[in-house]
């Protein structure tokens, strides 16, 4: 294979284009393509990978010097930072295709470029951090793939030693700039440091569990393929089943202290349900019933599916919900059912809705919800006239996967199911 010359300084490209960053994202290769032909040119990689390069040199007015480019590959990534968002950055959750590309400069020090399939995305990973993952995947005995960086820092280290002297080892008291690289391997995490080149590394700490304490574990086979999840403190780790698992911590403290209340109520159990099997490590006596066991699982296909989008939204997992307004006496409230079982009753009397309930159903009420998703087709209907009278107005919806027709005694049932939530609510 010939090397490529590519014309840019490398210092400036690290301190430009390789700045901190933090990713809960490893990125998921899809096809190589090697430079191998002896008369590989520029031109003979991708319009995007090539334009990336002398764009970038050209922008910041660079010097000539020669970068091989080794090679490159196909990749897609799970955010629109390309796998490495910087420090604070907010970056949109979703599957971006690009190129990584593999480099070395004649002085021996290799990079890791990363552009997207439109060229106005490019990122890159210095030789530091790369060789920084070569050990810590060696160690761990993990392909390097399976190694996810989740922060970079630039560091000035007081000494030669990167402030990590070994026994009687003297030190040279010289301002040594290099990295602190936070990485994970096999659901550990381990903090190292490098001189700028990465010709030393050491590690600052032992190895940490990413997740501690680990409380239930789902797993669901679907149309996005096989998906599992962990959760416990302090979040979920998550992926597909035959890959790497991402770190995220609960996007709300609520549903860690759902999954605290599941753990302290119910007793140890393993089931397969419609939402996926579950493992829940519990603390209590209860034994839990089977749609106990689904409201579990159900909690944690919504939760694995809000750490894997970055957010949430009031309206995910909600099964059944009624509006009421109008009538005597004057109604304005609200009750939506979650598939999870939760319930949440609000007032709007005042304007805006305020909650005055927030629980779970019971055994029995769920089995309820459940024959109702699974049976029936999704409905949504404004109901008035007989036997709405006195201008009463009630608007239902049945988020449902079944297919039968939902018929007016159905109907009534969920209206009337729904009002006992509000009134037990209210008495409450």
């Amino acid at each position: 294979m010939r090397p490529i010359p590519v014309v840019f300084i490398i210092l400036t490209f690290l301190l430009a284009a390789c700045q901190p960053f933090t990713t809960p994202y490893a990125p998921q290769s899809t096809a190589t393509n090697p430079l191998t032909a002896p008369t590989a040119t520029l031109a003979a990689i991708p319009t995007v990978l090539a334009d990336a390069l002398s764009d970038l040199a050209a922008r910041l007015e660079l010097q000539p010097v020669d970068l091989v480019l080794l090679g490159y590959q196909e990749t897609i990534w799970q955010d629109a930072c390309l796998g490495l968002p910087q420090a604070g950055e907010n970056c949109i959750q979703a599957l971006t295709p690009g190129y990584s590309a593999s480099l070395v400069t004649t002085q021996g020090e290799q990079l890791e470029l990363r552009v997207d399939l439109t060229g106005q995305e490019t990122r890159c990973a210095p030789g530091a951090a790369l060789a920084a993952r070569a050990e810590l995947a060696l160690l761990s005995n993990v392909p390097e793939a399976m190694v996810r960086f989740l922060a970079l820092e630039p560091v000035d280290w007081s000494d030669a030693c990167l402030e990590l002297p070994k026994q009687n080892e003297g030190c040279a008291k010289v301002i040594t700039p290099g990295y602190r690289v936070t990485m994970e391997a096999d659901g550990k995490l381990i903090i190292y440091r490098t001189d700028r080149a990465g010709a030393i590394i050491r590690a600052e700490s032992g190895t940490q569990e990413l997740l501690r304490d680990i409380l239930l574990t789902w797993r669901s086979t679907g149309d996005l393929g096989c998906r599992q999840a962990s959760f416990g403190i302090p979040g979920t780790l998550f992926g597909t089943c035959d890959g790497s698992q991402v770190m995220a911590p609960f996007l709300s403290p609520s549903r860690l202290a759902d999954l605290q209340e599941f753990t302290a109520i119910f007793a140890s159990f393993r089931a397969q349900t419609p939402a996926g099997e579950i493992e829940l490590n519990g603390m209590g006596n209860i034994v839990a019933t089977l749609a106990q066991q689904r409201m579990i699982a159900e909690w944690a296909r919504l939760v694995a599916t809000e750490s894997e989008i970055g957010r949430g939204e009031e309206e995910w997992g909600i099964a059944l919900r009624m509006d009421r307004s109008g009538g005597l006496p004057d109604l304005c409230d609200t009750v939506t059912i979650s598939v999870a079982g939760e319930v949440k009753v609000s007032d709007c009397h005042t304007g805006d809705p305020f909650e005055i309930a927030h629980y779970r159903l019971n055994s029995e009420q769920l089995q309820t919800v459940y024959t109702w998703v699974d049976t029936l087709r999704p409905f949504s209907e404004t109901l008035t006239g007989p036997p709405y009278t006195d201008a009463l107005i009630v608007r239902l919806r049945l988020n449902a996967v079944g297919k039968g027709e939902t018929t007016q005694a159905d109907i009534q049932s969920m209206v009337d199911f729904c009002a006992d939530l509000i009134e037990s609510a209210q008495e409450n």
